[in-house]
C-alpha cells in the first residue's frame, strides 16, 4: 500500500487513494432503528463510516468534529440520502464546557440520546522523543483522555437503561510506538477507564466498553509515518494485510451498540 503525506490539519478528500468511508458493501440488518446516537471524531475515517453505518441501521445522529468543515459535511450528505437526520458539531472537547454543549444539543436537537461513541484523536508523529514538546503532549491527552472522559461524565444522565457508551482505544494502546510515545501513552488509560466505568455502572444503567482495533493501511493523520509501517502491517498481524474502513461497522461498532447485545 503506497504512502502519502498531508499537511495538518489532512482532509479525507485530499487522501489517495481515498478510504471506503461510503460503505458501499455494507448490507444492513435494521439494528438501531429510531436509536440516537452522538460520535466524536467522526467528520473523517472510521468515525465517519461509523456515522455512516448508523444511518444505514436506521439511527438518527450528530458527529463531533475539530477542524475540517468540508469533511464534517459529507456524513450528513450521505446521511441524509438514507432518509435519517443529522447534524454535525464543531467543538473541541477537550473544554468541558463544549463537550456539554454537543450532548446538549443532540438532546434539544433529536429528542434523546442511546448511544456515545468517544473517537476523537489528535496525533502527531515524532522522529525523536526530544520533539514532543509540552504543547502537543497536552494536547493529545487532552483529546483523548480528557474528552473521553467529559463526554461520557455529560453524556451519562440522558442515555436510558439500553444506551451504549463505546470507547475506540486500539492495539496502539497495548504495545509501544516509537514515532507515538504520547499518542500510545494516552491510548493505554481508554482501556483501563473503559473497564473501571463498566465496573461502577449499577444494573440498569447504560454500558460500556471499548473497542479495540487493529491496524489500518488508510488514516487521517496530521503527520507522516513512516513509509514501511503500511506495507510492513501485513507480515505483522494474523490478517496478512492491514484494515479498511468497511472492516469497522459491523463486527464492533454496531452490533455493541444494539439493543439485542444487552
Amino acid at each position: 500500500m503506497p504512502s502519502s503525506t498531508l499537511p495538518y490539519p489532512a482532509r479525507q478528500s485530499d487522501m489517495e487513494p481515498a478510504p471506503d468511508s461510503d460503505l458501499f458493501n455494507y448490507s444492513p440488518a435494521d439494528e438501531l432503528r429510531d436509536k440516537v446516537a452522538l460520535a466524536t471524531g467522526a467528520g473523517s475515517g472510521i468515525g465517519r463510516a461509523v456515522a455512516i453505518s448508523f444511518a444505514m441501521e436506521e439511527a438518527d445522529r450528530a458527529i463531533v468534529y475539530d477542524v475540517n468543515d468540508d469533511d464534517a459535511a459529507e456524513p450528513g450528505r450521505l446521511v441524509g440520502a438514507r432518509g435519517r437526520r443529522g447534524f454535525a458539531i464543531k467543538a473541541d472537547i477537550h473544554n468541558p464546557d463544549a463537550c456539554a454543549s454537543a450532548v446538549r444539543q443532540t438532546v434539544d436537537t433529536l429528542g434523546g440520546l442511546e448511544i456515545l461513541v468517544d473517537n476523537a484523536v489528535f496525533q502527531r508523529t515524532q522522529q525523536r522523543f526530544e520533539d514532543i514538546d509540552l504543547d502537543q503532549f497536552r494536547r493529545t491527552q487532552e483529546t483523548i483522555v480528557f474528552g473521553t472522559f467529559q463526554m461520557t461524565r455529560s453524556a451519562l444522565p440522558h442515555l436510558p437503561a439500553c444506551g451504549r457508551i463505546v470507547n475506540t482505544g486500539g492495539i496502539v494502546g497495548m504495545v509501544g510506538s516509537e514515532m507515538l510515545v504520547d499518542y500510545r501513552m494516552a491510548k493505554g488509560p481508554i482501556h483501563c477507564f473503559t473497564k473501571a466505568f463498566a465496573l461502577s455502572l449499577a444494573p440498569g444503567k447504560p454500558k460500556s466498553m471499548p473497542l479495540r482495533r487493529g491496524p489500518f493501511g488508510l488514516r487521517t493523520s496530521p503527520a507522516p509515518c513512516r513509509s514501511r509501517r503500511s506495507s510492513d502491517s501485513a507480515t505483522r498481524w494474523p490478517s496478512a494485510r492491514p484494515g479498511s474502513r468497511r472492516n469497522v461497522p459491523r463486527p464492533t461498532s454496531i452490533w455493541r451498540r444494539a439493543t439485542a447485545a444487552s
